[in-house]
């Protein structure tokens, strides 16, 4: 199952790219909290995947652009309906009011974090 073999930081990896095409590595790394060496390691093993391309920035050589391919847009869609499917399963012994107030201290917690605020 495709949502079972990505890690969280694979996933943010992924989201980034899926979301922004054409970023740079650098950026996407920043994103997702990682170091170049883990970053690094990371994209390769998506791209091994076939799930993204990185190729020249037109405007600088040096840089590497990144983009999703239709495999890593299906994995990526795929990780979210598993991940949409595990939240509401959490939610779902929880009365109409729990519900709102846990929305409400996620949202404080992921403000907090700037890395996934970014998202």
């Amino acid at each position: 199952d495709v949502y079972e073999r990505q890690t969280l930081d694979e996933f943010l990896l992924l989201y980034w790219v899926v979301k922004r095409p054409g970023g740079s590595k650098s950026a996407a790394f920043g994103y997702a909290g990682l170091g170049p060496t883990t970053g690094g390691q990371m994209l390769a093993r998506l791209a091994a995947r076939g799930w993204l391309a990185a190729g020249p920035d037109p405007a600088d050589g040096r840089r590497a652009r990144l983009a999703p391919t239709p495999a890593g847009h299906a994995a990526f869609a795929a990780a979210a309906a598993g991940l949409t499917a595990a939240a509401e399963a959490l939610v779902a012994p929880l009365a109409g009011a729990e519900v709102v107030r846990l929305e409400q201290l996620l949202n404080a917690a992921v403000g907090s974090a700037p890395q996934l605020a970014k998202g």
